[in-house]
């Protein structure tokens, strides 16, 4: 049973209180769709990333622990910049 939290109302309308509504309900949307195909929120990797705006150019600083320059390509197409690489798990079977 899933466990729902009270919200008392008030007569007053509260502008940003349907944002948080609908916030909340993509929220619960995309972790059921996510379930459903058999994936997580916990098995998609999201690196952490700084992006700095320097004077002529951009310097993009990604976190990729355990992936090498090898595992790693980095593209730009249409203003757009694509980093990808794989996690490699190795699992010892007995």
């Amino acid at each position: 049973m899933a466990l729902i939290r009270w919200k008392p109302t008030t007569d007053l309308w509260d502008q940003f209180g349907s944002l948080e509504d609908i916030r909340e309900e993509m929220n619960r949307v995309f972790d059921t769709s996510l379930r459903r195909r058999g994936g997580t929120l916990d098995s998609m990797f999201a690196p952490a990333l700084d992006v700095i705006e320097e004077k002529d150019n951009f310097l993009v600083k990604i976190d990729l622990p355990g992936l090498t320059k090898e595992d790693i390509s980095v593209s730009i197409q249409d203003n757009f910049l694509t980093v990808r690489g794989e996690r490699k798990h190795e699992v010892e079977k007995k």
